[in-house]
């Protein structure tokens, strides 16, 4: 454990414990932290990985009490717990919050024993404890952990629609216990695209694991049918090793190697945004993703994208207007989409800034705040 204890800078303040798990961009995080301090609480957070130093500078930075909880194998959920349980007594919390099934876990189950009255945490994925697990006992227990969670949490924050209809449709919680917050989009990734010319190299980007979920499969196969058509183009693939990760290397073995990039991992979305012509992302359906922060962010930098209807593209009526749209599992529909945009270039609409407003960051964090004043 790596703690550090911050000054209270105001003894009157409410306090809430903040656990946090699996964590995706900070900066999502660091609006809704920034949320509770707006609502004059005073929270304390407990980060379960650390190897998360940057979200972890951050809430120091801001005068934050923080510390960090190494999680592996061997690690005792009932010890876990117990900490946990202490923690909350010694301080009296009146609202424990959760974000990520690891401090969902650990956090929502304290809270309900201890009593606390306000039990909150973020569902951030939609079927997937249902769905990635081929053997029927993990299932069970996938299935199992989310009911248990919904029932014993005062609140849940759903990602999109597409979370809040699992949660109705599929989990037995009452639509009055989940508000919907969408995730948001720095502005900074407004309108950054390559402008692209015919006759100028493709560039096509994709940043998904390497996971059939995603589609990623008939992505390599469309490009490979397109390099037959012109070579002037190539694919770069950001994304950690999964599944389909043969399949995919398959698809692409008999192109030269200067026509694709696999590439695990980068530190600047917005950068490959903007060096790009055309993004690709193509989940297997609706409900495949939860949210889908990829789609807003590319689409936030204008650069002109192929998707399938899954997460936030399914949730929002706005955002296929600003999109190609192909059928799931369907490779020879994105050749179609890229032979199309190499020959005539963008023809849909750049997004309009009603949109950007919508899910932009100070909106996140103001329906954050009114959760913890209510």
């Amino acid at each position: 454990m790596i703690p550090f204890k911050s000054k209270r800078i105001d003894e009157s303040r409410d306090k809430i414990l903040v656990l946090i798990s699996d964590t995706g961009p900070s900066q999502l995080m660091m609006k809704i932290i920034e949320s509770m301090v707006d609502a004059n609480l005073e929270p304390h957070v407990i980060i379960y990985d650390t190897s998360q130093t940057k979200i972890f500078e951050d809430i120091v930075a801001l005068g934050i009490a923080c510390e960090r909880i190494a999680l592996s194998e061997k690690s005792n959920s009932a010890t876990l717990i117990w900490k946990t349980i202490r923690l909350i007594r010694t301080n009296n919390y009146p609202i424990v919050y959760a974000s990520g099934q690891y401090a969902t876990l650990y956090g929502i189950s304290s809270a309900f024993f201890t009593r606390v009255p306000k039990r909150v945490f973020t569902r951030h994925h939609s079927d997937s404890n249902f769905y990635r697990y081929k053997s029927s006992i993990r299932l069970a227990r996938g299935f199992l952990f989310d009911v248990v969670f919904n029932w014993l949490a005062t609140e849940i924050v759903a990602v999109s629609n597409v979370v809040k209809k699992q949660l109705v449709d599929h989990e037995f919680v009452k639509s009055n216990k989940i508000i919907v917050i969408n995730n948001s989009v720095s502005n900074d990734f407004f309108d950054t695209h390559r402008k692209y010319r015919k006759g100028d190299t493709l560039k096509i980007g994709v940043i998904s694991r390497l996971t059939g979920l995603k589609g990623i499969e008939f992505i390599s196969k469309a490009f490979s049918g397109y390099y037959k058509i012109n070579t002037n183009c190539e694919l770069t693939i950001i994304g950690e090793e999964s599944d389909s990760a043969r399949e995919v290397r398959r698809n692409l073995s008999h192109l030269p190697s200067a026509a694709y990039r696999l590439i695990p991992k980068i530190s600047d979305t917005k950068a490959f945004y903007s060096d790009i012509d055309l993004f690709i992302h193509v989940p297997i359906r609706e409900t495949a993703e939860a949210f889908g922060l990829v789609y807003l962010e590319s689409l936030f930098s204008g650069v002109h994208c192929i998707f399938t209807k899954s997460g936030i593209v399914s949730a929002d009526e706005e955002l296929p207007e600003f999109c190609s749209i192909v059928d799931y599992e369907d490779s020879n529909a994105i050749l179609r989409e890229i032979v199309l945009f190499a020959n005539q270039g963008k023809t849909i609409g750049e997004l309009p800034r009603g949109i950007v407003e919508k899910y932009s960051p100070e909106k996140m964090k103001e329906s954050y705040k009114a959760i913890w004043l209510s």
